[in-house]
């Protein structure tokens, strides 16, 4: 059993119907009307167009360092420094900071310059002995 509109579009003859899908097909598709564009999707546009660039929060004032060790004591901190300042690993100096209401003395080496230097400098300290050297930044 054929289905309603088969009745219906078998009435209309055959060139008709032809005329008909022809004209369907290039007939362009209703466009609607975009509203104007907001402050914020204007912006959201332009950063979207520029390229992507890393930022530093604080602008350019962070540095690279590798961090060998922190002590409560600063008799330990200034004995690792000495045996540090022995090796060739670059500036090594230490710094004293309050971390929960404790002072704590950092043992610190850098600035380091690149990823590469970094890895060299920790290779170089795991082969002395400091085990739990970490990047840090200053």
């Amino acid at each position: 059993m054929a289905p309603r509109w088969w009745k219906f579009a078998a009435s209309i003859p055959l060139q008709r119907r032809r005329c008909l899908a022809l004209r369907r097909l290039a007939a362009p598709a209703a466009v609607p009307v975009a509203a104007p564009l907001t402050v914020v999707q204007k912006r959201r546009r332009r950063l979207r167009r520029t390229p992507y660039r890393i930022r530093s929060r604080t602008r350019g004032r962070t540095r690279p360092i590798v961090q060998a060790g922190a002590f409560s004591d600063p008799a330990n901190a200034e004995r690792l420094a000495a045996k540090l300042r022995g090796g060739k690993y670059g500036t090594v100096f230490v710094r004293d900071d309050q971390i929960a209401g404790r002072k704590m003395y950092r043992v610190r080496i850098g600035p380091v310059p690149d990823v590469a230097h970094f890895d060299r400098v920790v290779a170089a300290l795991e082969q002395a002995g400091v085990k739990d050297a970490h990047l840090a930044l200053d």
